[in-house]
């Protein structure tokens, strides 16, 4: 399933949690009360049905796999795009025992590429989810990885899926119109997956990609900041 999804999707779900208020640095964490750099990419990938059992930048760093590419390298090649993960790798031996020698040093930090040129993440000394411009001189992150289960187009040139997968060119409101009761919300297109929320008819809400009879939608109800796939039958244009 997530071998289709664009790379920017995850981009725009990382930008609805900065912008959906305050979320507080909590290390371990990743739920909107409280999230480090790891529980906010798990966070993220997690919403798109991308499910992350990293428990530190180092296990992220390993679990993402890909190929890292040093960032100066990759800005000069435009491979830096929205849905590019970035992290801070050093060869100083002090990643955790279980993986030294396997020669991928110590990661020690992680972002996500939210547009060109801006990333987000959680700020321990600012103690909130923050952006920050990604600059090679700025020392927050010197590696590019893309992620092997997100389609990055051109940059990762992944095999065509079969039949009709459109998708919305830019992110647009719809309305939920259900017959009865309301809108199941779940983590992937799937009806066989567990429910996230259940959103009343007449809603309006941002849909981001259209995929196979299938929407990701993005949602603010209350101070909570909803975020899934719903069937594409019971949302209508606005």
């Amino acid at each position: 399933m997530a071998q289709g999804i664009p790379a920017s999707l995850l981009a725009q779900t990382a930008s609805d949690v900065l912008q959906s208020g305050p979320v507080p640095f909590k290390s371990p964490g990743r739920s909107l009360s409280g999230m480090d750099a790891t529980g906010y990419i798990a966070y993220c990938l997690g919403r798109l049905g991308i499910r992350v059992n990293a428990t530190g930048s180092n296990s992220l760093y390993r679990e993402i796999g890909g190929t890292p590419i040093p960032l100066s390298d990759a800005l000069k090649k435009s491979m830096v795009v929205p849905g590019a993960l970035l992290f801070r790798v050093e060869n100083d031996g002090r990643e955790p025992a279980k993986f030294r020698g396997d020669g991928r040093g110590n990661a020690t930090f992680a972002l996500i590429c939210i547009a060109p040129g801006r990333a987000a993440y959680p700020s321990r000394s600012r103690g909130k989810l923050i952006e920050t411009a990604i600059e090679v001189v700025s020392g927050k992150a010197n590696m590019v990885v893309l992620h092997p289960k997100l389609d990055y187009g051109a940059l990762s040139s992944p095999p065509p899926k079969p039949g009709p997968s459109p998708t919305l060119p830019h992110p647009t409101q719809m309305r939920v119109v259900t017959p009865k009761g309301r809108l199941n919300l779940r983590p992937r297109p799937s009806k066989n997956t567990s429910v996230l929320a259940r959103i009343e008819p007449g809603t309006q809400v941002q849909v981001n990609l259209i995929q196979d009879g299938w929407a990701h939608i993005t949602h603010t109800s209350g101070s909570a900041l909803l975020s899934g796939w719903v069937m594409t039958e019971f949302l209508q244009e606005v």
